[in-house]
């Protein structure tokens, strides 16, 4: 278990779902899919399988990590990580987008559509809700916002 030695286990270990691996949605540290997303997801993942014990939350998790992730983790020193929730924060604390805020207000007014409109309206929420609060601005700005990143004539359909 040497693949695991940051990770603070007791003697008795829980049985892992069966065939996980398989399930299992891989986090690497690149850009695209970031620790906050993919936290949530593992969040959801567990509830469905039923996970219920530390122990096999914080070794499922470190299976989820591959490439700089997995990297990071296995550079880690030994039994560093005693609980799934200090887990979370070693990977928050290092892979969590720590962006001046002003990057986040200018990437919001330059923001345009070049992917599916589901996938741009995840991207524009993404990106609204990074802003602080003191230069958030109101929902009715932002809805105009999003409109003006389509092009000319679909952002009149949205206006209408």
């Amino acid at each position: 278990m040497n693949r695991l030695a940051p990770l603070q286990l007791p003697t008795n270990l829980h049985d892992l779902p069966q065939g996980y691996s398989q399930r299992l949605k891989q986090f690497h540290g690149e850009r695209g899919y970031s620790a906050e997303e993919h936290l949530g997801w593992f969040s959801d993942w567990v509830d469905l399988e039923e996970v219920d014990h530390d122990d096999v939350k914080v070794i499922l998790f470190s299976q989820s990590l591959t490439g700089e992730a997995r990297k990071w983790f296995k550079n880690l020193p030994n039994a560093s990580i005693p609980h799934f929730q200090g887990f979370k924060n070693l990977l928050k604390n290092k892979w969590e987008d720590k962006k001046n805020p002003r990057h986040y207000f200018s990437q919001y007014h330059s923001m345009r559509r070049k992917e599916s409109v589901q996938e741009f309206s995840d991207r524009f929420m993404k990106v609204y809700s990074a802003i602080p609060t003191q230069f958030k601005p109101p929902p009715g700005s932002a809805q105009l916002q999003y409109a003006e990143a389509f092009d000319s004539e679909f952002t009149l359909l949205l206006c209408e």
